[in-house]
């Protein structure tokens, strides 16, 4: 069976934001991480590999060990649908902290609240309060 999982390549920030996801959603589990050891020396201690699954949606980080001039971009973003205001409004505070905000988080006309905002990890993250 053929499966589609979001890659996210980090900065030697993959375990850093591994630890905020795991604060901000109630239903973040580990499913497996490692670690670069002492080689190569500048990433001792970041994360090799690593999956993780977000509210059902299954992730891959890894940190580079290869300097790139690329990051994040919003033109790719994670949806987050809440049942409840007061879980959007917490997780909200707890991962735009840092970040940068396009929309705050608001009433819009296509929905009752909603933000769209990068964390500080330069993620960019959707979320929307969507009742049953």
């Amino acid at each position: 069976m053929q499966k589609t999982t979001p890659f996210l390549m980090f900065k030697g920030r993959a375990k850093e934001a591994v630890k905020r996801y795991q604060k901000c959603f109630a239903d973040c589990q580990i499913k497996h991480i490692d670690y670069f050891g002492n080689k190569p020396k500048n990433m001792a201690g970041c994360v090799k590999y690593a999956e993780i699954c977000i509210n059902g949606q299954d992730l891959i980080l890894i940190d580079s060990p290869v300097e790139h001039a690329f990051g994040f971009t919003p033109a790719i973003s994670f949806m987050v649908d809440f049942e409840r205001p007061d879980k959007l409004k917490k997780a909200y505070h707890q991962l735009s902290a840092d970040g940068e905000v396009m929309m705050p988080l608001n009433a819009y006309d296509f929905a009752e609240q909603y933000a769209w905002f990068n964390d500080s990890y330069g993620v960019s993250w959707q979320f929307r309060y969507k009742p049953k």
